[in-house]
């Protein structure tokens, strides 16, 4: 893949915990938040595979989303850095973080759990795929587990049903963020 007037990259190299992980352009802020989100996966134990995050000024990058994710690559649309776009880099680090670490087996599981039919099928609406609401799950537990109008935008999203998704894809209780959820 050829980058063309790519504004900065950021290699977190050899003895980093994010190793193999490469960001580039974006503002300061952008790549902070980046950074963020690879701590916050590390902090509860996530290991990520080397990922390319790619920051885009243009919309138009996305297909109309705020980020996408395919083969290792993160590409974050938009200049703002605002709470919807650490929610965007954790959504799409879950994408890697499921494709790396989830076997078909336990896909079966978490889509039998919550009622779906398929995994990732581009025929099915968005809040219905598996794959989406695996990553909704993990990038509202990794954030700030918000309630009313933070949670997740999927079928079935009450606080427990999102914990137990969460624990069920990770093997792991839902991270203590602080000494509350925020509520809004």
């Amino acid at each position: 893949m050829a980058l063309v007037g790519v504004v900065a990259a950021t290699t977190l190299g050899w003895g980093h915990h994010h190793s193999g992980t490469v960001i580039i352009g974006g503002s300061n802020a952008q790549r902070a938040t980046a950074v963020w989100a690879l701590t916050r996966f590390a902090a509860d134990g996530l290991a990520l595979p080397p990922l390319a995050i790619l920051f885009q000024v243009s919309e138009s990058k996305c297909g109309g989303s705020l980020g996408s994710y395919a083969d290792g690559t993160i590409t974050v649309c938009g200049s703002r850095v605002t709470r919807m776009t650490r929610r965007t880099v954790l959504h799409e680090m879950a994408h890697a973080w499921t494709n790396s670490h989830l076997t078909a087996h336990q896909q079966a599981r978490f889509l039998e759990s919550r009622a779906l039919s398929t995994w990732n099928d581009a025929g099915v609406p968005w809040e219905e795929r598996g794959f989406e609401q695996a990553a909704e799950m993990m990038s509202w537990a990794l954030c700030d587990q918000g309630t009313g109008y933070l949670r997740p935008l999927i079928p079935n999203n009450s606080v427990d049903q999102l914990t137990d998704g969460y624990e069920l894809l990770t093997g792991k209780p839902l991270p203590r963020l602080g000494t509350r959820r925020i509520d809004r």
